[in-house]
């Protein structure tokens, strides 16, 4: 069997690499927070969300909200298609 030598990598490549590995991880931080705020929110009670002490994460989450949302949008006039 025949021993292959690694090459060394060199300091400029291993830099740029990881300054790649920054950046796409900003990308991606940036492109779903708003998401992750959003769904925060929709877990947050009315009084929650408009406190003067706002907080990033509800206190407690109200899945029943998605529920409220769904009973009581009128689905039927927004979604018929007009003749």
């Amino acid at each position: 069997m025949t021993q292959t030598a690694k090459k060394p990598v060199s300091m400029k490549k291993t830099i740029l690499r990881l300054l790649l590995y920054f950046v796409v991880l900003d990308v991606c931080v940036i492109t779903l927070y708003p998401y992750f705020a959003m769904l925060c929110t929709a877990l947050k009670s009315r009084e929650e969300i408009f406190s003067a002490a706002g907080t990033v994460l509800p206190v407690t989450a109200l899945w029943s909200n998605f529920i409220d949302i769904w009973s009581r949008a009128p689905w039927p006039n927004t979604c018929s298609t007009p003749s």
